[in-house]
């Protein structure tokens, strides 16, 4: 009788045991959301938690976007400036009205206006399409540059030929080797063309020395120098502080970390002998030449962070002196203080939807930041 008492006992534990699984696997969504939730709100003290706010119509009303959430800091607010974007990458602004984002998938140079400062941009208007895996942009003088799979482009007199309804364009370097990224990498800093040129392979030398360096020109396009050298994967140049600057991501391996670093003239930064100034990459038989210097980087981020744009600002959201970072790896937007750069807290975080982040612009006083996975532009101000 009692074996029998057992038995039954047994089998309704395991009838409940079922239910229970059953129940959490069909709620998991919601379990989900509300523990990660939890988590965010003790380890991100600093911000507090939003809802996007979308009063531009961008988004159809059954849009997944409109219900997520986000942690941002107090007294900041987020939206949507534009969505249906196809896979955006960089960011360059224009104006206090207008900024042109690259979308990767179509090869389009998207211009987008906010005309009545509502913080969302009243119109999306394509300047171009079908361009080569563009990717890097730049803004000088009026003229607009784009870096290529393997060339740089510029488009002269950008604002006339917007309102002229033109798109013409003159090649500035041709035959970059191609990289990871498919389009290059480019800033316009102290007079001169940047290219960040990825390596090809996670140790080897390279036969075409432009890969894994930080070429310079004249804005002709004359004057090719190998301005620094030793990167894996060259991710986003940018200026900070009137240094020129890069994220890069390094080899895939346990232990080695993603870098942000300050470009020296003429420095090396190790790669194909170590990364991390002084990681050997696994299966790599090179040895670091007699009397080579490698310098150290700057900040080393987690591994596999895959940081991507960044930009220096003197004072945003009432932080003085910092950098702010984009990461494709992780789903947050961080900042550093300057000089000494330390990690200091998030200031752009999902709690329960994981975003592919890829550029940051300033713009007005707040950051624009592009999602490549959902092709939406966040502004946060």
């Amino acid at each position: 009788m009692l074996a029998k008492i057992y038995d039954s006992l047994t089998i309704l534990l395991i009838l409940c045991g079922i239910v229970a699984i059953g129940f959490i696997y069909y709620n998991r969504d919601w379990f989900f959301k509300h523990t990660v939730s939890k988590q965010q709100s003790v380890e991100h003290s600093n911000l507090v938690p939003a809802k996007l706010q979308i009063e531009s119509g961008w988004l159809k009303q059954s849009s997944s976007i409109r219900s997520k959430q986000v942690f941002i800091p107090q007294n900041t607010s987020a939206t949507v400036f534009v969505s249906g974007l196809n896979k955006p990458t960089n960011i360059i602004s224009i104006s206090d009205k207008k900024v042109v984002v690259v979308e990767e998938k179509t090869g389009n140079l998207v211009v987008l206006e906010d005309k009545d400062n509502n913080n969302s941009a009243d119109n999306k208007r394509i300047f171009i399409s079908g361009l080569n895996d563009p990717y890097g942009i730049d803004y000088l003088e009026g003229d607009l540059y784009v870096g290529l799979e393997s060339d740089v482009i510029v488009f002269k007199d950008f604002l006339n030929q917007l309102s002229n309804n033109t798109n013409d364009f003159e090649y500035v370097v041709r035959g970059i080797p191609s990289t990871h990224l498919k389009g290059l990498p480019i800033k316009i800093y102290a007079g001169k063309l940047y290219i960040g040129v990825s390596a090809s392979c996670n140790y080897c030398i390279e036969n075409d020395k432009r890969r894994g360096s930080v070429v310079s020109y004249n804005l002709d396009g004359s004057g090719e120098q190998i301005y620094a050298s030793g990167f894996k994967q060259i991710n986003s140049l940018n200026e900070v502080v009137g240094l020129l600057s890069l994220t890069e991501s390094s080899v895939d391996q346990k232990g080695v970390s993603d870098e942000f670093n300050i470009v020296k003239k003429d420095g090396f930064y190790g790669w194909p002998y170590v990364v991390n100034q002084s990681q050997v990459p696994n299966g790599s038989n090179l040895s670091l030449p007699v009397g080579v210097d490698v310098f150290s980087p700057t900040i080393l981020f987690s591994q596999n962070a895959e940081p991507f744009g960044f930009l220096f600002s003197k004072n945003m959201f009432n932080i003085d002196n910092s950098l702010f970072f984009v990461f494709n790896g992780e789903n947050k937007v961080v900042y550093y203080t300057y000089p000494n750069f330390q990690e200091e807290q998030d200031v752009f975080l999902f709690s329960d939807y994981t975003p592919k982040f890829m550029g940051i612009e300033q713009f007005r006083k707040g950051l624009l930041i592009s999602d490549y996975a959902s092709g939406v532009l966040y502004y946060l101000y």
